[in-house]
């Protein structure tokens, strides 16, 4: 694995946030009404930790890429505004309402950023929950405003994939910035922008992964392999007894050939007098009802594409129950760094796509147990 924004990612504790022990606590009684609830703030969490990497990064190039600091700020300020850009003060998630902070002669700029997530209307300039104080949260407009009492111009900006009309709200210049404008208009290969870019292509922005390519892709052909692929995946789903779910923005990217991924969340169940595959699956792996895995074909740098599942474990007690299994089964590859454990097998050498997925599965929860 070569050194890069998104290597760091991959192996940080943003990729995969651990449940709190109230957490933990609250899904022994979850209810089956409960269950989609916790489902979609899992989701939710995942897309926030997602994001506040891409905020970390985007920060980090500021710092120290004078050519993308240059270019970012140009975006940010009105037409005709002037900026000291060497008395930038850069500060990553300070406040509640702030994921990204810049500081300089009496200016705040307030960036909020959002890769799969829309804005929450207290985030929103164009909702009215933005400016009201009896809100819980509060408004955006009221938080910003208390917390930068002597500032002598403040900027609010979204970084997004959508766009809203500029507005000012209580004293507040509010404006939108859609992920591809903070493209430089010539990207120098081989800098920290570069490196920045390649990470959010990976991380959701699906413009940058196309950058570098000259003219329009033809991919007619390709559009049935891809469909049988999604086929294939579901039978797996099904037959497996797992909770089905759809291909979202998280399961699916690709960056030219040394990068790739497409499968199919793993959902756990409740397990609390619930003899389901998925949710015996959820009580061996102790991850609750939220994301507990990941199934499906990948390749990485310098790997040649594989059948992958992946397991997120809660505890490392799981992680050793499901570890050993999958060692005595010699199914394929363990890699169990941390708490997440996962088992590959080279595409070369599948036995046959489906019937591999499935073995995986009927290793850790045999079908006379279901």
């Amino acid at each position: 694995m070569k050194p890069s924004f998104y290597s760091m990612f991959s192996r940080s504790k943003y990729r995969q946030a651990t449940p709190s022990a109230d957490t933990e606590h609250q899904r022994e009684r979850v209810t089956d009404s409960d269950e989609t609830d916790l489902e979609d703030s899992s989701l939710e969490r995942q897309r926030e930790e997602k994001e506040r990497f891409a905020v970390v990064a985007i920060a980090f190039c500021l710092k120290y890429d004078q050519d993308f600091k240059n270019h970012f700020l140009s975006l940010l300020l009105p037409k005709g505004s002037h900026y000291k850009s060497e008395k930038l003060r850069v500060e990553v998630e300070p406040k509640q309402s702030s994921d990204l902070i810049l500081k300089s002669d009496g200016t705040v700029i307030v960036v909020e950023h959002k890769i799969d997530s829309d804005l929450k209307p207290h985030q929103d300039p164009w909702s009215e929950e933005f400016k009201d104080r009896s809100a819980q949260p509060k408004g955006y407009a009221i938080q910003i405003r208390n917390q930068h009492p002597g500032a002598s111009k403040i900027l609010y900006r979204v970084l997004s994939k959508q766009t809203f009309k500029q507005r000012q709200v209580l004293g507040i210049d509010c404006a939108a910035i859609r992920w591809p404008e903070i493209l430089l208009p010539k990207e120098k290969p081989n800098s920290l922008h570069n490196d920045l870019y390649d990470c959010l292509a990976k991380l959701g922005v699906a413009s940058f992964t196309f950058r570098h390519m000259k003219g329009d892709l033809k991919l007619a052909k390709q559009a049935l392999r891809a469909a049988e692929v999604c086929s294939l995946l579901r039978a797996v789903s099904e037959e497996a007894g797992l909770k089905y779910d759809k291909i979202s923005d998280g399961d699916a990217g690709w960056d030219g050939d040394e990068y790739y991924y497409f499968g199919l969340p793993v959902r756990g169940r409740a397990h609390d007098g619930d003899s389901t595959r998925a949710s015996r699956l959820s009580k061996l792996v102790s991850s609750g009802v939220g994301q507990i895995g990941w199934f499906g074909y990948e390749k990485k740098e310098g790997e040649s594409s594989v059948l992958s599942v992946y397991f997120y474990c809660g505890t490392p007690a799981a992680r050793q129950k499901v570890l050993t299994k999958l060692e005595q089964s010699k199914i394929g590859k363990i890699e169990a760094p941390d708490l997440e454990v996962r088992v590959t097998c080279d595409a070369a050498e599948s036995p046959g796509d489906k019937s591999w997925f499935l073995r995986v599965f009927d290793t850790l929860v045999p079908k006379a147990s279901v």
